[in-house]
């Protein structure tokens, strides 16, 4: 099994749990996987820099402005 279709697996198993905690909707199915990839993604312990692009998803992360630089209005540099 490649390290891309392992990931896909929690993912797919993460979005199940999803559906069945929000009552089985229909209808959601993008919403629940794009749930289940940001937590699978966040959790995993060795980044996969192609992940997102593996599973057909949109790069949504945004960085984030340490403390001193957001006081003053700044941005996190690139």
């Amino acid at each position: 099994m490649t390290h891309d279709s392992n990931i896909e697996d929690r993912i797919r198993q993460r979005a199940h749990e999803i559906w069945l905690q929000e009552g089985q909707p229909s209808g959601r199915e993008n919403e629940h996987w794009e749930q289940a990839k940001g937590e699978i993604e966040s959790t995993s312990t060795d980044p996969d820099p192609d992940l997102t692009e593996s599973l057909g998803g949109a790069d949504d992360r945004t960085e984030t402005v340490p403390p001193q630089q957001a006081s003053r209005g700044g941005t996190a540099p690139r």
